[in-house]
């Protein structure tokens, strides 16, 4: 499959039925073999480091920001379909594996971001203090999902209330923003890119606007949205099309495997890029904006150096020396063994330094040493590209240690400042298929090259552990209740 061609219908059905082409593992990437620990020894070099990327690149962070809120509240479009009459009691006597987080979401409705809103659609008919196990909870389940009242349900994640502090109401966007202002400010501007639907491009931008206004850095934004082109359909669990109501075939954007067109058009040379819902309150993210500024740091180090060895080798390309420092460089760093005549293909590519945290039971692909067209290399692999049939591939599963939070920063100019051209470095036979919702029930989607896997396959990638706690993802409406989001 290319990232830049159609596939026809029987195609994509062909790879429901049959799946991708299982990638060869070789073994996790562990701490200390794949993933590195920065040295708090080292952090003064690192934060030192930080300022002369600051001043001698131009940075930009990239937020994928176009999925819709929702699998975000598929929780409560499930219970509505589930019960005519949802109460508490019904709930907690139901099989429902979520029944306890459902029955906390709603015994604590007073502090969900947007309580006051609901309240108001509902002409403070309910309160949380007031609901009992008997309580039919309907309406409020309408009034959060429907159009008529909050209508959450059909907004784009980047819009959704996650945050009531200060007086005021948090957008994911609003947190992007203050946290890119404390990593990469440069002269009281910051650049920040998100790419929105289409659909949902206007909204965002009037929101964008609006915080720029009440802001005393300049805010330099812009947006762009997946190519129609690179929709695929989606299946049941049968691999039977799914169908409107109107008999039209169901199609979906195909991952974010398609950004990579949208990251190649980026006017910069340094990338930060994660993921819209990964956001906390801003008092409790300034040792989060710390660490990635050692990430930074560390990030131009790395590059400085790969830098350094272009510079050399088109100076003297039989400079022996040079391989010997290359060899062990890469041994020291990206933990990989060169064995390769052109060295300076190997330097002279995009690089990335990937954040990984420990696997404590969040979803998200891994870090793994990959054996792909006679080298290693590290990749981070989504489990739906493992060959679970495989006893020895589930074992290596079973060693992983660590998963991608989706926190990365990205070198896309090369040594003279050129841009690469990142469609150059895709391995275009990763694609996958991955597990959705529709109204609530669950689907397959086919999906292109993922942005951090199979589209950055041939980057130049560093793995490093981030604390766990640096990793705050609103996947669901319950995570909403996290301790860590509710200041009062």
């Amino acid at each position: 499959m290319s990232i830049t061609k159609e596939l026809t219908i029987d195609e994509q059905l062909e790879i429901f039925k049959n799946g991708s082409k299982p990638v060869k593992i070789v073994a996790p990437c562990l701490l200390g073999d794949g993933i590195t620990k920065l040295s708090e020894f080292k952090k003064d070099e690192y934060f030192e480091e930080f300022k002369n990327l600051l001043s001698e690149q131009t940075c930009i962070k990239f937020v994928p920001a176009s999925g819709a809120a929702t699998r975000m509240f598929s929780d409560l479009i499930a219970l509505k379909n589930e019960f005519k009459f949802p109460t508490i009691d019904a709930i907690e006597a139901s099989n429902l594996e979520n029944k306890k987080e459902l029955i906390h979401f709603f015994k604590n409705l007073n502090l969900i971001p947007f309580y006051k809103k609901l309240k108001k659609s509902l002409n403070e008919k309910f309160s949380s203090t007031f609901l009992d196990s008997t309580t039919d909870l309907s309406e409020i389940i309408n009034a959060i999902l429907n159009d008529d009242k909050l209508g959450l349900v059909s907004k784009p994640k980047a819009l959704i209330p996650f945050h009531n502090y200060f007086g005021m109401l948090r957008t994911p966007i609003y947190e992007h923003i203050q946290e890119a202002k404390e990593y990469i400010l440069t002269n009281g501007v910051i650049s920040i890119h998100f790419t929105v639907s289409e659909e949902h491009q206007k909204q965002i931008q009037k929101r964008i606007n609006r915080i720029a206004r009440f802001e005393v850095f300049q805010i330099n934004s812009s947006l762009s949205h997946q190519s129609a082109k690179t929709n695929t359909i989606a299946v049941d669990l049968e691999n039977n099309i799914i169908e409107d109501e109107n008999g039209n075939y169901i199609t979906r954007p195909g991952g974010h495997g398609s950004l990579i067109f949208n990251l190649n058009n980026l006017e910069a040379d340094v990338v930060f890029i994660k993921n819209i819902d990964n956001v906390i309150t801003l008092p409790n993210n300034r040792e989060s904006n710390k660490f990635k500024q050692m990430l930074a740091g560390y990030f131009y180090s790395i590059q400085k150096q790969l830098f350094d060895f272009a510079r050399r080798y088109e100076a003297n390309p039989e400079d022996k020396s040079l391989k010997r420092e290359v060899v062990k460089f890469y041994k020291d760093v990206f933990y990989i063994k060169v064995d390769r005549e052109n060295i300076f293909e190997l330097i002279n590519r995009p690089l990335r330094v990937c954040a990984m945290v420990k696997n404590e039971g969040q979803p998200g692909g891994g870090p793994y040493f990959v054996e792909s067209k006679g080298e290693i290399t590290t990749q981070i692999l989504e489990a739906s590209q493992i060959d679970k049939s495989n006893p020895e591939n589930i074992a290596k599963l079973k060693k992983s240690t660590h998963f991608n939070p989706v926190d990365m920063i990205c070198g896309i100019s090369d040594y003279k400042g050129k841009k690469f051209n990142l469609l150059d470095f895709v391995d275009e036979n990763t694609y996958f298929v991955s597990e959705k919702t529709y109204n609530g029930k669950p689907i397959k989607a086919l999906e292109l090259p993922g942005l951090w896997n199979g589209a950055m396959s041939d980057w130049n990638t560093v793995f490093v552990e981030m604390p766990s706690e640096y990793f705050n993802p609103v996947k669901t409406v319950f995570d909403l209740l996290d301790k860590r989001r509710i200041i009062k």
